[in-house]
C-alpha cells in the first residue's frame, strides 16, 4: 500500500501535467491513405493550419492490416476553417 507521501508525489505531478496541456484539437480526418493525409497537410497548410496526425505509430506497429486509423487533428479554433476548406476541395471528413 503507497505511503502519504507517494499520494502526495502523484497529486502534485497530475495536477502539473494538466496545467501543461495544449489547445484543445479536433478530428478532421480518419484513414489510413498516407496519400490523402498528405494532400490535406499540404492544403490546410496554403492556408495556415497546422494539422498533425495521431496515431501514426499504432498504425506502422499493428502492420499492413489497416486496423488502426490514422487521425488528422487541428485545433479547435481553426477547424470550422478547416472543414470550409475540405469541403471546398470535396474531401469527406468529420463534421461536428
Amino acid at each position: 500500500m503507497p505511503t502519504v507521501k507517494y499520494w502526495v508525489i502523484y497529486a502534485l505531478l497530475f495536477c502539473f501535467a494538466r496545467r501543461r496541456r495544449g489547445p484543445a484539437m479536433k478530428e478532421l480526418l480518419r484513414t489510413n491513405d498516407m496519400v490523402l493525409i498528405s494532400w490535406v497537410r499540404a492544403l490546410l497548410a496554403g492556408d495556415d493550419i497546422e494539422a498533425f496526425v495521431f496515431d501514426n505509430h499504432m498504425s506502422i506497429l499493428e502492420g499492413s492490416s489497416n486496423a488502426i486509423p490514422r487521425r488528422l487533428m487541428v485545433v479547435d479554433e481553426q477547424y470550422d476553417r478547416a472543414c470550409r476548406l475540405l469541403d471546398a476541395a470535396e474531401v469527406h471528413h468529420r463534421h461536428g
